[in-house]
């Protein structure tokens, strides 16, 4: 399968099969980590660099979707997501993966109430994936390894990179999420469901 959106659409529903028996799903847009169960920075300080970035160099979750110019809405998101990548040669691009694009052709913009929220890159081939490790590890520092992910887990933000199996090949993700606009939303819905309840 050479089409990097149709593997996205793919690469997204693996992931929701994976998120129900593990945490954090390497292949979707992975839920903000339980701080009451899960690895805050200080007991796992691997979380400066990711908030500091706040998202990707160039784009910082928060930014309106009207701030993307050209953006092309792609197949497959998580519930209350809507995903988008840009064209080849896109001045929006984050340098790096234009730079890259052969290596790491899948790369995905995701909105959350008109919000960017997370960044998605997929990896295929070996090289792609060993650039996309690298940069990781360039971006955010020494991670927390978990087997077959590494994560780094933020106040603001926060970002794994896992390797996954699909169509018979190992994928190599790379997301990046925002904390903060998940906690808005669930604030959101939680109150909605007090609402509901005092009628």
């Amino acid at each position: 399968m050479s089409n990097p959106f149709l593997r996205h659409a793919l690469i997204v529903c693996a992931g929701f099969l994976f998120n129900s028996c593990s945490h954090p799903a390497p292949t979707t847009t992975a839920e903000a980590p339980d701080k009451g169960t899960s690895s805050p920075n200080a007991e796992f300080p691997y979380g400066s660099k990711v908030d500091s970035l706040n998202g990707v160099p160039t784009h910082h979750f928060g930014k309106p979707l009207s701030a993307f110019k050209g953006l092309v809405r792609a197949d497959g998101a998580t519930p209350g997501m809507v995903s988008y990548h840009l064209p080849t040669g896109s001045a929006q691009e984050v340098r790096w993966f234009a730079k890259h694009a052969q290596e790491v052709p899948g790369v995905f913009y995701l909105f959350r109430d008109g919000q960017f929220a997370s960044f998605q890159a997929v990896a295929y081939s070996a090289a792609g994936q060993a650039a996309l490790a690298a940069e990781a590890h360039f971006l955010f520092g020494p991670g927390r390894p978990l087997g077959d992910r590494t994560e780094w887990v933020g106040e603001k933000a926060w970002a794994v990179l896992s390797t996954t199996y699909l169509n018979g090949q190992n994928v190599k993700v790379l997301n990046v999420n925002s904390v903060t606009l998940q906690a808005e939303q669930q604030n959101r819905q939680q109150d909605q469901l007090k609402a509901e309840n005092m009628q």
